[in-house]
């Protein structure tokens, strides 16, 4: 359908819709406005959606003005720009505003989030859990002054403290059984070769020396093994050394066997004497078949 174009713009209302178009960062020669107006439309929109978003970011702002003047063409449409042009140079000011403001703040919100995957792990990562979610429900990325920074640096520090101390017990165990092990007569006795080939089957090594210096170092240790997985570690040890020595008896002796005591809750002398009694009869029929190996 066509229609005869009936509205006028002067001279002066291009002029102003120019200007508008420049602080959009668009430049518009005369003549060229109505042209130029659907690249306004995009950017006028872009910039709404980098102003707000997803929580905590603010939620974005109202661009129903912006619907508006779609709605509209030709020099129909350049007059409701000029009629706006006030409200959409305010909308351009305040969106940029957001929008680097956003970009400031939300390195630090992903860098708390990042932490807070482990905040488990250490009893400071409960509050700065509840406080990081007070600011993702109510959307204060960009509260003044600054509420995500300071929960940063003491869970940072709480998880570093705690995975360098949950490091260390492991390889303090891990050396403390290495030297009973190195004391075991049968470990004495076999090749170093088989020594190898049983700590290997053992997933007996030394440890690497864990980075934490920095924020990134911690986060990748953290994703290599948690603070749980180094005590989960160290609790293990005792049982694959007790394996190794057990497997280096019977590198000397194929007839050796494993006896593992049994675990039983003891609550009387009368208990201990039957529990002993048992033990020493399974010992006994054990020793029979051959030399034997407690576990």
């Amino acid at each position: 359908m066509f229609k005869v174009e009936s509205t006028k713009v002067s001279t002066e209302q291009k002029i102003q819709i120019r200007k508008l178009f420049q602080i959009a960062h668009i430049p518009t020669k005369p003549e060229e406005e109505s042209k130029n107006v659907p690249l306004f439309l995009e950017k006028m929109q872009e910039l709404a959606t980098s102003a707000g978003g997803e929580a905590p970011k603010p939620a974005q702002p109202d661009t129903s003005s912006l619907e508006e003047i779609r709605k509209t063409a030709g020099n129909e449409q350049l007059i409701a720009i000029y009629n706006r042009h006030e409200e959409l140079t305010k909308n351009i000011e305040d969106w940029t505003k957001l929008a680097l403001s956003i970009e400031k703040h939300w390195p630090s919100w992903e860098n708390l989030q990042e932490l807070l995957e482990y905040a488990d792990e250490v009893k400071e990562g409960q509050e700065a859990k509840q406080q990081a979610n007070v600011i993702y429900e109510q959307r204060l990325l960009l509260k003044e002054p600054n509420l995500i920074t300071p929960l940063i640096k003491p869970l940072e520090d709480a998880l570093r403290k705690q995975l360098v101390e949950s490091n260390q017990r492991y390889v303090t165990e891990l050396n403390r059984q290495t030297e009973l092990l190195e004391k075991d007569s049968s470990w004495k006795e076999i090749p170093e070769d088989t020594r190898d080939e049983i700590k290997q089957k053992c997933g007996l090594k030394p440890t690497e020396k864990i980075s934490v210096g920095t924020r990134s170092d911690l986060i990748k240790e953290l994703d290599q093994h948690s603070i749980q997985s180094w005590d989960d570690r160290t609790d293990a040890l005792a049982e694959r050394f007790a394996r190794a020595q057990a497997m280096a008896a019977k590198e000397l002796e194929p007839k050796t066997q494993i006896i593992d005591i049994p675990r039983q809750t003891l609550k009387t002398e009368e208990d201990i004497e039957i529990f002993l009694q048992g033990l020493k009869k399974q010992l006994k029929a054990a020793l029979k078949k051959g030399p034997v190996v407690i576990r």
